[in-house]
């Protein structure tokens, strides 16, 4: 994806940026949206109903903007967002048949991991369908924050550290061919 890129619709939008996510390792998700209905109220000029938005902006998931909490602050809670500056922002063209990517920043702010659970757009279904034959020390230990079952995950990550040697760095254990560098064979 590059800057002037066009889309006829919106559902050949999302299955480039499908394809993108899954290619760079990546997710974005829609932080700001305006539909056609809605820019019929400010602009007369024609735009098609396939486009669907009249413009949009995707982010990284580790961006976006950042939600104020209503409450007091009294309870501790964790978030996975750093503040990532990477987005994808698209407008109707001026024809008004085509979606056109208007900015783009591909440069992330953090690390980008070749594993998909924190990553890719279906998150949720990876905690519970995982078909891994062996899981590393990562994968367990994200696991272990998102179930209560933790001396299950406890025991799983012992038996991980005294199977592995000391010297295997993440760069070992995520980067090249996942067989050769898998943690179990």
């Amino acid at each position: 994806m590059k800057l002037g890129d066009t889309f006829a619709s919106y559902e050949e939008l999302v299955a480039a940026l499908d394809s993108y996510s899954k290619r760079e390792y990546v997710s974005f998700w829609k932080r700001d949206a305006r539909t056609i209905s809605a820019a019929r109220k400010k602009t007369e000029r024609f735009i098609d109903s396939k486009l669907k938005y009249y413009q949009l902006k995707y982010t990284c998931i580790k961006g976006g903007r950042n939600f104020k909490p209503a409450g007091k602050g009294k309870k501790v809670s964790s978030t996975y967002k750093s503040g990532c500056d990477a987005h994808i922002m698209l407008r109707a063209s001026m024809c008004g048949t085509k979606l056109q990517i208007i900015s783009i920043k591909t440069e992330h702010n953090h690390t980008i991991s070749k594993h998909p659970p924190v990553y890719y757009a279906d998150f949720n279904s990876t905690l519970t369908n995982r078909n891994f034959l062996c899981e590393t020390f990562f994968e367990v230990r994200d696991r272990w924050r998102y179930d209560r079952r933790k001396n299950l995950y406890d025991r799983e990550l012992d038996m991980f550290l005294q199977s592995t040697t000391p010297y295997r760095s993440r760069r070992d254990l995520f980067d090249g061919d996942i067989s050769a560098n898998h943690p179990c064979s």
